[in-house]
């Protein structure tokens, strides 16, 4: 009786303690996934940023050589003082991606040549005039570094997405695997319980039964005793 008891609750302790590690080890899975998906969001967002301040370094050079008023190069400065660490930060957080540092040093490099030639026309707005500053705007060398930076800049916004989808496919199917499992782990709680209490009744029953068998033979056995004595 006691093996039978014994032998259920060691099984439903063995499952539950196993669907217990598997759910641990899925959810740990999940929680890294999602993880990662933020992470690539970020990376996605901070190049945004990259390539925002880049149109800000524009923005504050034309309008500066339109009117040669300092004020305008407001958006200039700002951004100048901005781009590196919007930089520094992308390259920190692909620093396991070779492929995405040798880009975003490409753009970087890029970005050095794009405020070199703003610098340059900024200077000749303000000793040479408005003339001088827009025969260098009008050699398109701005335009060139400018077109370079939005595909370097799109390489590396692709090449990220596609992380990304690969990313959140996985945490899609962990968040399926996860439902399987709390929910095959559900069902087969209560088929264990119900096992369970169906081996209890069986292991119960057997034990009456046996008890009254010995009761039986008990009663049996001292009946043959008295009837030896009386014939004694």
């Amino acid at each position: 009786y006691r093996m039978k008891i014994n032998a259920v609750f060691f099984a439903a302790f063995s499952f539950f303690f196993l669907s217990s590690l598997f759910s641990y080890y899925n959810t740990n899975l999940l929680i890294e996934n999602a993880k990662w998906v933020d992470h690539s969001h970020e990376v996605i967002e901070n190049l945004a940023q990259v390539f925002s301040n880049t149109k800000d370094l524009e923005t504050g050079q034309r309008g500066y050589i339109i009117t040669g008023k300092e004020s305008y190069l407001e958006p200039f400065n700002l951004a100048l003082l901005n781009i590196d660490k919007e930089l520094d930060k992308l390259q920190n957080l692909t620093s396991d991606n070779p492929e995405q540092q040798a880009r975003i040093l490409q753009l970087r490099e890029l970005k050095q040549k794009k405020v070199e030639e703003l610098k340059l026309t900024i200077q000749l707005r303000r000793e040479k005039g408005f003339n001088a500053a827009l025969a260098v705007v009008t050699e398109d060398s701005g335009k060139i570094f400018m077109d370079k930076i939005r595909e370097t800049s799109n390489d590396i916004k692709n090449t990220e997405l596609q992380i990304l989808s690969v990313r959140d496919e996985n945490t899609d199917k962990s968040t399926e695997l996860t439902k399987r499992i709390i929910f095959i782990g559900a069902l087969l709680s209560i088929i264990f319980l119900i096992g369970s209490s169906i081996a209890i009744n069986l292991a119960e029953n057997d034990r009456i039964r046996f008890n009254r068998r010995l009761e039986e033979q008990t009663h049996i056995k001292n009946g043959l005793m008295e009837l030896a004595e009386k014939m004694c």
